[in-house]
């Protein structure tokens, strides 16, 4: 209802602003106010094609369609200063209201000769090279690239992929009044592309296909939140302001769905089972965990030979290094590691590797200690991880709350049951933390604990019915992902589609030629065995393309 609501408004107010263009071009001025039909009737009197009315109702597209349609009708009627329709833009209409009722109008038609002479064929195919991509980004595919290591080494910092947006079901843009093109900063200038004054309600079209166990996804990341102030100054600290972004403008994830609604998740030992069943990878998945590597101390570590055998790049000097593959990797002293029952003699690097890499490095001479650092939580250590900053800081723990009411690791989790749209959970004070998010923030009722009673909407609340499926996202870089594990789960309405192609692929830590990852350039994401390379198929078809319109053009200058 609220996109009815939205288009009946729309039409109210551009026949307000416009009607009497309409009457001045022999129309009636009750045809400006009808939705739908009062674009109809304009892009008959700005003699436009009809099928534009397509492209004006797709969210996001429609901005750059008004500002074309609004140049037009003032085009027809002789004011073909590009001064009118920027007026017109920057107010909002307002302006092409000024001019509505204060001006003598004189319906005079289109004149293609005045707008190639004074503006050139440039403006149009501009403006519609932004809507074709403006449509396209919305509705079928978008750019993304992966600017951290948590999905490491199956998608790799620097990849330049490809999102389909129709495998899971194009989501309808849900914040309209945005600026095209960018997500949710205007480069540069670094102020928010859009306004939230108008959100319009989750719409999903049909899917291809459900999201799968171990599917990589690209979603809004759930838990974000902005803040703004809260600054010392000579006047002061200034109020600190807490919002909540759009759930189409929060920020871009991509990690790997190990479990979908109604699983139940564990990790044991480091190790994800679902529904009692150990999660097997994709083979292309490569995931990776901190290990504890203690080097003989008179062994100097060539970075030359470490970026070439274990792809472990040093950045700053002899005291800390980076892994392209793995994320952070540092020098710790003596004494860091006691929290995993180490006891170390020397120092030490703690180095994020896949199990090759790890058996590969292990066999090193020079490698005095090579040990996996997991967390784990027993009957030993119980109260002291209780107690710990590695599992208060896990979902759904509060850090503020010591003892954790879920004693739980990075690496010895749950079980966590999946919350699945229909289904129905008991609920009580021992499991509110873990549905008190969904509850509250991702569907939108008011909860309170008042006399020992769960109220949801002022009634008192023994069980909650689920309102949409909630998935469970992990990077495969496990020791070096912000995911669910620290913040929940992802609401079926955050997904936003899934990496299917790397189109580009550029390694930060080399220069030159050196920069392109050869073996990934046109590769697909998903599938099993080694990748498939397009780029030559893909010259090809460009070769071809561009012989087959060559001898066209030949012919056409033949033929006149």
């Amino acid at each position: 209802m609220m996109y009815l609501y939205l288009f009946i408004g729309l039409a109210i107010y551009r026949g307000l602003i416009s009607w009497k263009f309409y009457v001045a071009a022999g129309r009636k001025a009750w045809e400006a106010f009808v939705p739908f039909y009062n674009v109809w009737v304009l892009l008959k009197i700005t003699d436009r094609p009809k099928w534009w009315i397509l492209l004006y109702y797709v969210p996001v597209v429609d901005n750059v369609m008004a500002i074309i349609l609004t140049y037009e009708l003032l085009h027809v009627f002789k004011f073909r200063e590009i001064k009118y329709a920027i007026l017109c833009v920057l107010t909002l209409g307002l302006y092409l209201a000024y001019l509505n009722y204060t001006e003598p109008l004189k319906y005079h038609g289109r004149d293609d000769s005045w707008i190639k002479k004074n503006l050139g064929s440039w403006v149009n195919a501009v403006l519609f090279a932004v809507v074709a991509a403006t449509l396209i980004r919305s509705t079928t595919f978008e750019s993304y690239t992966i600017p951290t290591g948590s999905m490491e080494e199956s998608l790799m910092v620097g990849d330049f992929l490809f999102v389909s947006k129709m495998q899971y079901g194009v989501r309808l843009p849900m914040t309209p009044l945005t600026v095209p093109l960018v997500h949710d900063t205007i480069p540069v200038l670094g102020i928010p592309a859009y306004t939230d004054f108008i959100e319009l309600p989750y719409i999903r079209l049909p899917k291809i296909n459900e999201i799968q166990q171990n599917d990589p996804v690209v979603f809004n990341y759930p838990a974000q939140i902005n803040t703004q102030g809260g600054r010392q100054t000579a006047n002061g600290p200034t109020p600190l302001e807490v919002t909540v972004p759009p759930v189409d403008k929060k920020t871009n994830f991509v990690k790997r769905a190990v479990a979908v609604a109604g699983d139940t998740l564990v990790i044991d030992d480091g190790q994800i089972f679902i529904n009692g069943v150990k999660s097997e990878l994709p083979d292309r998945a490569k995931p990776q965990f901190k290990y504890l590597v203690e080097f003989d101390p008179a062994f100097y570590l060539d970075p030359v030979f470490m970026k070439e055998e274990y792809d472990i790049e040093f950045a700053g000097g002899s005291q800390e290094m980076t892994n392209q593959t793995a994320g952070d990797v540092r020098i710790y002293p003596r004494g860091v590691f006691d929290e995993f029952g180490i006891v170390t003699t020397n120092n030490f690097y703690a180095i994020d590797l896949t199990e090759e890499n790890a058996e590969k490095l292990a066999q090193h001479p020079k490698v005095l200690r090579l040990e996996k650092l997991i967390q784990r939580v027993d009957s030993s250590n119980y109260d002291e991880v209780a107690n710990s900053r590695w599992s208060l800081s896990l979902f759904p723990n509060l850090s503020s709350h010591a003892p954790a009411q879920h004693v739980w690791t990075r690496d010895d989790y749950g079980p966590l049951w999946i919350p699945e749209e229909g289904a129905t959970v008991d609920l009580n004070l021992e499991n509110l933390s873990i549905y008190r998010k969904i509850i509250e923030d991702y569907e939108h009722h008011s909860l309170e604990v008042k006399d020992g009673n769960i109220m949801i909407d002022g009634a008192v609340a023994t069980s909650y019915t689920f309102a949409q499926n909630y998935y469970w996202m992990m990077g495969d870089n496990r020791h070096n992902s912000h995911d669910s594990r620290y913040w929940g789960f992802v609401p079926e309405d955050h997904i936003v589609g899934k990496p299917v192609f790397i189109w580009m692929s550029l390694d930060g830590y080399e220069s030159g030629f050196k920069k392109l990852r050869t073996d990934r350039i046109f590769t697909t994401v998903n599938g099993s065995g080694e990748r498939v390379h397009y780029f030559w198929p893909f010259m090809a078809v460009v070769v071809i393309w561009n012989v087959i319109a060559h001898f066209r053009k030949k012919k056409k200058a033949k033929a006149a």
